[in-house]
């Protein structure tokens, strides 16, 4: 009797281990990162906004950065896949350059048809006493040649200048005022503004300074008040939050409290990457990564907040149509590892989920 019962079992372990091997199997494929048609058809359900409903909303979206397929291998056909995108899938494309070398400005003017933000950096102590006049003749030259540039940022994430320079801030401040008098007598229909980190600005950013409950620094947007005519804002919540389900409706809603402005998001993004290695395998264990679905969440989030807010944004800018590194899940990273997976492609233009949503709005 025993001996039937034993052979019984042993082919019902078999048929149960086989079982779990392929139940093992299809996971691991559904959780691939870059097996997006699976990974699209289980998941989006689960999505505040469905994937193919059409968004319609007055607030210009688009990218910031030059980041061709390969970048920065990339080659003539890379650059020419680059510009056939951005002039099909976005409205605006952020040019964030020194104000001393403008080069990438020049090609962009070329080569696209979209609205221009022109970010310039004004960072250094020595050009807020110095050079306050060459910036003014260099912006001059540049509204004059591209005409059509309607948004001028002048320095970039102020407020984190202010913790870097605290005694030496107040020279930006002046010198800022006086730009900004200037170019605004002269070009009243354009749009000029500095722009602050928010996550920075409102006390947290603990991914970008190992800190919590920090003090919010709205005196350093009140006291150019009078002086920008946008709020502008760099922007990536990942570096506090780890889920982007997490996120409040009013995330960024409390710039209101300190400025009629209207609201415009120079830099956003969410990684796409889960697994760091080195110095960062940390980031991982505490949960601060993403992950495909994650970056495509914080869109879907995002696409809520712009269509319900949009009477007050001005545009929104994603960065980088293509990741700027060829990252691997686990590995070290090679610069910039908080941003290094927020494209909406991989570096070498292949797509992740976010950018089937991307070219459907």
């Amino acid at each position: 009797i025993a001996q039937p019962r034993t052979s019984h079992i042993g082919r019902f372990a078999i048929i149960l281990l086989l079982f779990i091997v392929g139940v093992l199997v299809v996971i691991t494929s559904v959780l691939s990162p870059r097996n997006q048609e699976a990974y699209h058809q289980k998941e989006t359900e689960n999505l505040n906004v469905p994937l193919l409903e059409t968004v319609a909303f007055s607030t210009k979206l688009g990218t910031s950065g030059f980041f061709p397929p390969n970048f920065p291998e990339h080659d003539k056909k890379d650059v020419e896949k680059f510009w056939e995108v951005a002039n099909k899938y976005s409205d605006t494309n952020g040019v964030h350059v020194d104000w001393k070398d403008t080069r990438l400005l020049d090609v962009t003017a070329d080569s696209y048809q979209g609205e221009i933000v022109l970010v310039l950096g004004y960072q250094s102590t020595k050009e807020w006493k110095s050079d306050k006049g060459a910036l003014i003749a260099k912006l001059k030259t540049i509204l004059e040649d591209y005409p059509g540039i309607n948004y001028v940022g002048i320095g970039n994430e102020i407020n984190l200048l202010e913790e870097k320079y605290p005694g030496q801030y107040s020279n930006f401040v002046t010198a800022y005022k006086e730009i900004y008098n200037e170019l605004k007598f002269e070009y009243p229909n354009k749009l000029f503004f500095p722009t602050w980190q928010y996550e920075h600005l409102i006390g947290e950013g603990y991914l970008m300074t190992a800190e919590k409950g920090r003090k919010p620094r709205w005196d350093l947007v009140t006291q150019l008040d009078g002086y920008f005519d946008l709020f502008a804002i760099t922007s990536y919540p990942y570096f506090d939050v780890i889920n982007p389900a997490e996120l409040p409706k009013d995330y960024f809603l409390s710039y209101s409290d300190y400025t009629d402005k209207p609201l415009a998001i120079t830099e956003t993004g969410w990684m796409s990457r889960w697994e760091f290695g080195g110095d960062y395998r940390q980031i991982t264990l505490d949960g601060y990564t993403g992950s495909e679905l994650e970056q495509d969440r914080y869109l879907a989030w995002l696409l809520e907040f712009i269509e319900t807010e949009q009477d007050s944004i001005e545009f929104v800018n994603w960065v980088g149509f293509n990741d700027f590194n060829d990252w691997e899940e686990g590995d070290i990273p090679e610069s910039l590892a908080l941003f290094d997976s927020i494209g909406l492609n991989y570096n070498d233009g292949s797509n992740k989920l976010i950018w089937l949503r991307w070219i459907d709005i």
